[in-house]
């Protein structure tokens, strides 16, 4: 299923919606549980899409935004990034903790959302401690996430920058 083809669809831009939100609810692993049950038994319509779906599914992920984020760059063509990650400095110093995160590259992934907008200060300051101890810290907000293309090339530049050296694959180029 190419993001391209779901995006300039109506029908499959509903089917691609429908995805995320079904990968959203990491939440409820009872709710994935029968899901899976239902495709087992072939009683869904749209299975390929519900398997497609199930397998995006993360249990410790803590907004459906902070999981669209990740299933775009994912469907992207780029590595998972881990979910809130605890990060911290080299004397051990609590840094902060992030919505997604490449280790490894010492890349973070921030969703910002209108809701943030009472600890807008606090997000500031926190970016900028992270960026101080070496992070590359990407912003997303939920005018990016409509722009999927622009996520992806964003963290795969990122993760470029820093020495990764995989091919980033969008389906269908």
């Amino acid at each position: 299923m190419e993001l391209s083809r779901l995006r300039n669809s109506s029908r499959r831009a509903t089917t691609w919606s429908a995805c995320i939100a079904l990968a959203t609810a990491d939440r409820t692993r009872a709710e994935a549980h029968t899901h899976r049950a239902r495709l087992e038994l072939r009683r869904w319509r749209g299975g390929s899409r519900l398997a497609e779906a199930l397998q995006l599914i993360r249990e410790d992920s803590w907004s459906p935004a902070e999981s669209h984020t990740r299933v775009v760059i994912v469907r992207g063509g780029l590595p998972e990034p881990e979910l809130n990650v605890d990060l911290t400095a080299a004397n051990g110093e609590f840094l902060a903790c992030v919505d997604l995160a490449y280790l490894d590259f010492k890349i973070a992934i921030e969703y910002q959302s209108a809701l943030h907008a009472r600890q807008y200060a606090k997000d500031v300051e926190r970016i900028e401690r992270l960026r101080a101890h070496g992070w590359w810290v990407i912003q997303v907000t939920s005018a990016l996430l409509r722009e999927p293309e622009r996520l992806v090339t964003r963290v795969s530049e990122a993760l470029f920058e820093r020495v990764w050296r995989g091919e980033p694959i969008w389906p269908g180029q």
